[in-house]
């Protein structure tokens, strides 16, 4: 009896690792601040249709502590169309960090990817690998689009969210859109230090609401960590399958174990959909 799996597949590609330096493509800020560098091509065209991909955001030096970046995923000749935009990287104390975030988005084979990044500092750089995922004789239908709530250009962060001064207790929400423009199949929900490099050691827990108020909770009680070693918030991103309709408002709000730090308690947040 044959074994047919609901998920299957096994087939990769690598876009953007470089073996001459074992790492990945460097992308590079622009000369000002908080503006987008020019892309850079990750690969020239892709060998198979994939379903998905996992994307892997890395600081090879341990420089810009407190820096905020956001990463555009560029698809097709230049002028390329962005396919995947604002993902959020923060670089951290005494830390390489090395963040992944796996987006259900369907690449058509022969497509060529780049990636271009934008960062407080000026012509800050950063390197990027995307691990492409083929689909097998069952996989489902893959997604097409990614849309991003809540990413603030301005200053390379997100929507801030502030748990609050009382302990144990959920803060007030955070709106991160009034309404969706597409229906969400996945959710992405990324969180952002705000350019902390000073943070200290604290847990929150973190709630993804829809609907005007009162918000009816969608995903509850999200643990979020901090650390003082790394001045991180962790994780960076996390995702869930949902159905959520075009036009809906998405907020967020949280509690957390010691609100004494009124700036070390609060975070970002960037939502991205996929439909």
């Amino acid at each position: 009896m044959g074994d047919w799996a609901q998920v299957d597949g096994q087939r990769f590609e690598n876009a953007g690792a470089n073996t001459t330096t074992t790492g990945g493509t460097v992308i590079t800020a622009a000369g000002s601040a908080n503006t987008k560098g020019s892309f850079t091509e990750l690969i020239a065209s892709t060998a198979f249709h994939a379903q998905g991909m996992t994307i892997q955001l890395y600081n090879a030096l341990v420089a810009g502590v407190g820096d905020d970046y956001l990463v555009d995923i560029g698809i097709g000749a230049a002028t390329e169309e962005v396919l995947i935009s604002d993902l959020h990287f923060m670089a951290l104390t005494n830390s390489r960090e090395n963040y992944l975030v796996y987006v259900p988005i369907s690449v058509p084979a022969g497509s060529r990817l780049t990636a271009r990044c934008q960062c407080q500092t000026l012509s800050a750089t950063l390197e990027v690998v995307i691990i492409l995922h083929g689909g097998g004789f069952l996989q489902p239908n893959g997604l097409n689009r990614c849309t991003t709530y809540g990413a603030n250009t301005a200053d390379s962060g997100g929507i801030g969210v502030n748990p609050g001064a009382v302990n144990h207790t959920k803060g007030a929400y955070s709106e991160v859109t009034a309404s969706t423009t597409n229906p969400i199949k996945f959710l992405i929900v990324g969180f952002g230090g705000q350019s902390n490099a000073a943070r200290s050691n604290l847990n929150e827990l973190v709630d993804i609401s829809v609907g005007a108020a009162t918000e009816e909770v969608l995903i509850p009680n999200i643990l979020l960590g901090q650390n003082t070693t790394m001045d991180g918030v962790f994780p960076k991103y996390i995702g869930f399958p949902c159905n959520i309709p075009a036009g809906t408002r998405l907020a967020v709000r949280s509690q957390i174990n010691d609100a004494i730090d009124a700036t070390d308690r609060q975070f970002d947040v960037i939502l991205y959909g996929v439909d």
